[in-house]
């Protein structure tokens, strides 16, 4: 069941982002001028470029950490 919720979320989302204009590329992406760069073989120009890199959950550093999980991890438990 998880997995019909969250397998569909990054389509949709790219979908929505594309009936807004919005033009997703994915690849290695490299700056090649202050207002230009480089994904895969494309080559784009912009006045304003977001780079959308994902995220990784920080660490807390607070006492009992080791017993906690992340939503990831959350969502990996078979039960």
């Amino acid at each position: 069941f998880k997995k019909t919720f969250t397998d569909p979320i990054p389509e949709n989302t790219e979908q929505k982002f594309a009936e807004q204009g919005i033009t997703a590329l994915h690849g290695v992406a490299r700056f090649t001028g202050p207002d230009s760069l480089r994904v895969g073989d494309t080559d784009l120009s912009a006045e304003r470029i977001v780079l959308a890199t994902g995220a990784r959950p920080q660490p807390l550093n607070i006492p009992g950490e080791a017993l906690l999980i992340d939503s990831t991890a959350f969502l990996e438990l078979p039960e």
